[in-house]
């Protein structure tokens, strides 16, 4: 049974400035999503097996360990132009050039 969700109240808490023809789109498009979902509430799962993933992956990650970290010498070696503590870098916003 299809039932209109009325948008206006999500817009106005999104934000949004909806036309009409967005309101009613939008309306009928959360209709249908808000629907699916009642079906799949209808699916028997209590039986289903529960899986986190299926391909049988175990933890990938590795072990966070403390190493050490290169000097400020070591850092700056390869930098082409540095004011330390910092790299000195060209302008990245602000020029409309």
């Amino acid at each position: 049974m299809k039932k209109r969700f009325d948008i206006r109240h999500l817009a106005h808490l999104s934000r949004l400035d909806l036309s009409k023809n967005e309101k009613e789109k939008f309306s009928s498009q959360l209709s249908e999503i808000l629907d699916y979902f009642k079906k799949l509430q209808a699916v028997k799962t209590k039986d289903s097996l529960k899986y986190g993933q299926s391909l049988g992956l175990e933890n990938i990650y590795r072990e966070d360990v403390c190493e050490k970290s290169l000097s400020p010498k070591e850092i700056f070696q390869n930098a082409n132009d540095k004011k330390r503590p910092h790299f000195k870098v060209g302008m990245v916003l602000g020029n409309d050039e």
